[in-house]
């Protein structure tokens, strides 16, 4: 009995030493800059909105958030890294659905990590793809390249941001809707992506509005087509594919952040709430619109629902075979 009653006393010591460790950690939080991982390329739309949302967190915390892009393995390479992580809340990515849970549906048992690896801290926005090619491209509307395609099945480049991501589903289910089949082209990211249909090396490329929007605006790139259920206020003359007739080319991807699963409660708090703030900001929902992304901010529960969501539909595309490793 007296040897039960010592162990009892032993580990309410200890749960009362790390209960007071965390409460010391969470309000001395942060006290130096954190790691922030983008698992793609510069320049596509989880970096654009990472950089965007981090700097207005970062006055919010009083600490810098420092950007790494580690692109590669449809985002699983930098997901690792975050997965992996001491869970401080000094390591968070700011990714999207292939990083966060895509890529590693996939992997299968193979994977690194999967979603219940990573703890949610918060949705940013919500971003439609566009269906864009060179402006010298002899496609000037979507019917002009759904012809083509028809035609010479398997003669079209199609470039997209990486195995898994919502731009790769977009395609598959592009080619399912026209019946035909492209020259599937993985990147590390929409930027790569995009920076190649600009070069002519490939035709097309499904990315999102944040990624391409400028090269549009500016006349690099034609936009044929938004995968999305409405139109983007920047470019209101470019059709819907709904609009275009296309059934089943319905997905839109998403950003946000996440941390590393045990990252102290008070920690995570901290966090959503610098990130809620940063959203309010009139100038980053601004930038993220003129970026024809929709701000649609979500606290840790509610994102963590959204994903799990998210995560049944992609196991569902690999049951069915849609979606499968390239």
């Amino acid at each position: 009995m007296m040897i039960d009653n010592i162990r009892r006393g032993l580990a309410a010591v200890l749960l009362g030493t790390l209960a007071l460790a965390t409460a010391s950690h969470a309000q001395s939080y942060p006290d130096r800059a954190i790691r922030t991982i983008v698992p793609f390329a510069p320049g596509g739309n989880a970096d654009v909105t990472a950089r965007l949302v981090s700097k207005a967190m970062s006055e919010k915390l009083g600490q810098p958030f420092v950007v790494e892009n580690k692109g590669g393995a449809g985002g699983l390479i930098g997901g690792t890294v975050v997965a992996k992580a001491e869970p401080d809340g000094y390591t968070v990515m700011f990714g999207t659905g292939a990083p966060i849970f895509a890529s590693s549906v996939l992997a299968g048992e193979s994977a690194p990590y999967a979603l219940k690896d990573l703890q949610p801290i918060g949705r940013a926005s919500i971003v439609p793809l566009i269906l864009a090619v060179n402006v010298n491209s002899p496609y000037r509307t979507f019917e002009e390249f759904a012809k083509a395609a028809k035609a010479a099945p398997g003669s079209i480049k199609f470039g997209h941001a990486g195995n898994a991501t919502t731009n790769h589903v977009s395609v598959l289910q592009l080619q399912k809707a026209l019946d035909t089949n492209f020259i599937v082209v993985p990147y590390k990211g929409s930027s790569l992506a995009v920076q190649d249909v600009l070069g002519q090396q490939t035709d097309i490329t499904s990315a999102e509005a944040t990624a391409c929007m400028q090269f549009v605006l500016s006349g690099r790139l034609r936009a044929l087509a938004i995968v999305g259920d409405r139109r983007l206020a920047a470019l209101p003359d470019v059709p819907t594919v709904g609009e275009l007739g296309l059934k089943g080319v319905d997905v839109t991807t998403f950003s946000g952040m996440l941390v590393p699963k045990n990252t102290p409660q008070p920690v995570v708090d901290r966090l959503a709430q610098a990130m809620a703030q940063a959203m309010e900001e009139p100038e980053v929902r601004g930038r993220l619109e003129q970026l024809g992304a929709t701000p649609a901010p979500q606290m840790p529960a509610e994102f963590a629902r959204f994903l799990a969501g998210e995560e049944a539909k992609y196991t569902q595309l690999v049951q069915e075979g849609l979606l499968r490793a390239e």
